[in-house]
Formats: structure tokens, C-alpha cells, sequence
């Protein structure tokens, strides 16, 4: 893996088989919550996260975003950039398509910051 710690990992993994069973069940994902999650990290810092009352990161802890976190560690970098490619052509796509709702609504739904593509050029 890539540059990521064993303790993380065993954050990292319960967080994603979450994610997984979702999609298994073809239940809703895209403003799922997990009950538990992931540390506080160099990406909700360098990408200047807003943090809550409780001064926690409000986006990339256990949203969808800390999926991306997660697949920035786990990927490589070529595998990730890919990732965001597709990923910012599909939401390209919808902003193109949905005018009743603004995008950064969506992403504050989803748990995206508005920088969110930000990720991929960070070491």
C-alpha cells in the first residue's frame, strides 16, 4: 500500500466493507454515513476542510469523501488520478443535466468539498 500505516488500515478496511455492503444490497450511497470514521489526515488539512463546533473535518470523515481519502492512500497514483477522471466526468455530467439543485448542494449532500479534485495533485 501506499504510504499507508497498518493502524490506519485497520480503520480504513471496516469503513469500506461498509461502503461495499452497500453497493451489494443496491442500497442508497451517495449521502450514506458511516458510524465510524477515519482520522484526521494530512488531505482534510492540506485541502482546508471547514471543521464543526466539536472540531472535527464536516467533510471526508465518514462520507463518501473518505472514500476518495481512503483510495489516495490505497491506490496508485496513476489508478487514483483515473479515479477522479471518471468520477469528475460523471459529476460534470450531472451539474450539466440537473438545474433544480446547485452543485455545491449535491456535494454538501455527498460530503464533498467544493476543492474536492484538489486531492489528486497532492503528494
Amino acid at each position: 500500500y501506499y504510504g499507508i500505516e497498518e493502524e490506519e488500515l485497520s480503520i480504513f478496511l471496516p469503513v469500506m466493507s461498509n461502503y461495499r455492503n452497500l453497493c451489494a444490497h443496491e442500497d442508497i450511497l451517495y449521502n450514506h454515513k458511516t458510524q465510524r470514521g477515519i482520522p484526521n489526515n494530512k488531505y482534510h488539512h492540506i485541502l482546508n476542510i471547514p471543521m464543526n463546533n466539536e472540531e472535527e473535518y464536516i467533510y471526508g470523515k465518514n462520507d463518501l469523501y473518505s472514500l476518495i481519502i481512503m483510495f489516495k492512500y490505497m491506490l496508485s497514483e496513476d489508478d487514483f488520478r483515473l479515479l477522479i477522471y471518471e468520477l469528475g466526468y460523471e459529476i460534470d455530467a450531472l451539474d450539466g443535466k440537473v438545474d433544480s439543485i446547485s452543485l455545491e448542494t449535491i456535494f454538501d449532500e455527498i460530503g464533498f468539498p467544493m476543492n474536492w479534485r484538489d486531492i489528486a495533485e497532492i503528494e
